[in-house]
């Protein structure tokens, strides 16, 4: 009988035992190998594990269907088509890393799931339109977890509430999606659990069907409303952005030291030094800068100023090499502003015609062209004495009326009188008409 008691005791004693979510870090994978987790989300995972696609698992399942792991290493909620393992991460060292690249999830909800001592999380390459509220579920604080690669998902929408419990974050990589982030139901407080995150990708993040002007002001509000204070990278390459229309859309970060704003359609830099009190890198390569005004040239002085460390890279803009380049051109021959790889600024086009692919560091001559000065000159001028004939004209005709009218003011009383000696003619023409006697016939 005690011995019964004694087996009834100790299966109750494992019932009450809180779940943990914490998976086993002893599931190492080869370095190499058709399971190695690699940071690259246009490879597709090999392993033979991998189930075959279908949709999110919804509905409502126990702790043992949730978490409890399959031969992947991960929780049985990601159907066996992630790999959950010890992995080297993007010279970080060996981390906890839970890859599902291109697995093809329509819905995010093996997220749910996820073990709580995740360090990497890299779901890449799957369906997903919206990111629900409390993406990573309400169970476990993710006090490891350091790194959240969700990029080339298709996401449109970002629940304000979607990411919960991830203090610990230190960078969030949402390239290659499709938000839409103008819309008024839009949170601005979206990232505002990060509070630890230092480096946001946000490359080709953004819906084309919005005018880029406005996600970079809906941008400055999230900026604003998210409070990263701690944010020192960002990536915002391949946007379509053509305008910075606020000098200080970025002052709302104020540790910000990397700004990449490369592949873009930019045609000037309308930044403020003063709303970048800590930046160190600016990368403007291949944008549609033709020129650098001395307004830029003097804010990237001032920011060398401030931090001799700090550079800017141009590579590949179409400069147009005539004499409008020459502030470009000056600013570089004597800037001690870093100016990466500047031997490779080369003329798009210019004047003369021979500037067209050469160095701009190499450049002997920078003209205008005088032709359409001239022309234009002789255009002004072709219009003031059009011009000035129309006002002659004017005035010869309004000299030759009062003419005319004065003429006609004298001739007035002629004419009467001449009109009235015709009526007196007609009066005895009349009269000598009555008087004759009619004739009678016989």
């Amino acid at each position: 009988m005690a011995r019964w008691l004694l087996l009834l005791s100790l299966a109750l004693g494992s019932l009450a035992e809180p779940r943990t979510g914490t998976f086993s870090k002893d599931h190492v994978l080869p370095s190499k190998g058709v399971n190695s987790i690699v940071h690259d989300s246009s490879k597709v995972l090999t392993s033979e594990t991998t189930a075959a696609p279908t949709s999110g698992l919804g509905g409502t399942l126990d702790d043992d269907d949730l978490y409890g792991t399959d031969h992947t290493g991960c929780p049985k909620a990601f159907q066996g088509r992630c790999v959950c393992a010890m992995a080297m991460y993007a010279n970080q060292g060996e981390k906890f890393v839970v890859n599902c690249t291109n697995t093809r999830f329509t819905d995010p909800f093996a997220l749910s799931a996820l073990p709580d001592n995740t360090e990497v999380l890299i779901f890449t390459g799957n369906f997903l339109e919206r990111l629900p509220p409390n993406l990573f579920g309400t169970e476990f604080n993710f006090d490891d977890l350091e790194t959240i690669d969700m990029q080339n998902n298709g996401i449109t929408d970002i629940d304000g509430q979607a990411f919960h419990r991830v203090s610990s974050v230190k960078t969030l990589i949402l390239n290659h999606n499709n938000l839409s982030i103008v819309d008024k139901q839009r949170h601005p407080r979206v990232f505002s659990n990060f509070v630890n995150l230092e480096a946001l990708h946000l490359t080709n993040s953004f819906t084309e069907k919005v005018d880029a002007r406005w996600y970079m002001a809906s941008l400055e509000v999230i900026f604003q409303g998210s409070k990263l204070t701690k944010l020192k990278k960002l990536h915002l390459e391949q946007n379509e952005i053509w305008v910075l229309r606020d000098p200080c859309v970025f002052a709302h970060l104020p540790s910000l030291e990397q700004l990449y704003l490369s592949n873009n359609r930019l045609t000037d830099v309308n930044l403020s030094a003063k709303c970048l009190p800590k930046l160190k890198h600016l990368g403007l390569e291949y944008n549609m800068l033709r020129r650098l005004d001395a307004n830029t040239t003097a804010m990237l002085d001032e920011l060398a100023a401030r931090d001799d460390m700090f550079t800017v890279r141009l590579t590949g803009n179409p400069f147009i090499c005539d004499c409008n380049i020459q502030p470009l051109y000056h600013w570089l021959m004597t800037t001690q502003t870093r100016a990466l790889e500047h031997e490779k600024y080369r003329c798009y086009a210019g004047r003369p015609l021979t500037n067209a692919g050469r160095p701009i560091m190499q450049l002997r001559e920078m003209e205008c062209q005088q032709a359409p000065a001239r022309a234009s000159a002789a255009s002004v001028i072709l219009g003031m004495l059009t011009l000035a004939a129309c006002v002659v004209l004017v005035g010869v005709i309004f000299v030759q009326r009062r003419r005319l009218a004065r003429g006609a003011k004298n001739l007035q009383p002629q004419l009467q009188t001449a009109i009235e000696n015709v009526k007196r003619s007609r009066q005895y023409t009349n009269i000598e008409r009555e008087e004759e006697a009619p004739e009678v016939a016989v």
